[in-house]
């Protein structure tokens, strides 16, 4: 069962626009200062700490 899959060939080319997308996304969208940085890094870890926090009644909790 050798089947030839096959390919179009535009990897390269989706390297380039993955590359060029982040340098953009990174010039135009990313944090000046590192106060600003420490801000983003903030509100990206508040989703963690909700989800995974232990809360009374929350359905983690073992009701007795």
């Amino acid at each position: 069962m050798k089947e030839h899959i096959a390919h179009s060939g535009a990897w390269g080319l989706a390297l380039i626009v993955i590359v060029v997308a982040s340098w953009l996304l990174y010039r135009y969208l990313a944090p000046k200062t590192w106060k600003e940085w420490a801000e983003v890094a903030g509100k990206l870890a508040e989703p963690r700490y909700i989800t995974f926090t232990e809360k009374p009644g929350s359905g983690l909790t073992p009701r007795k």
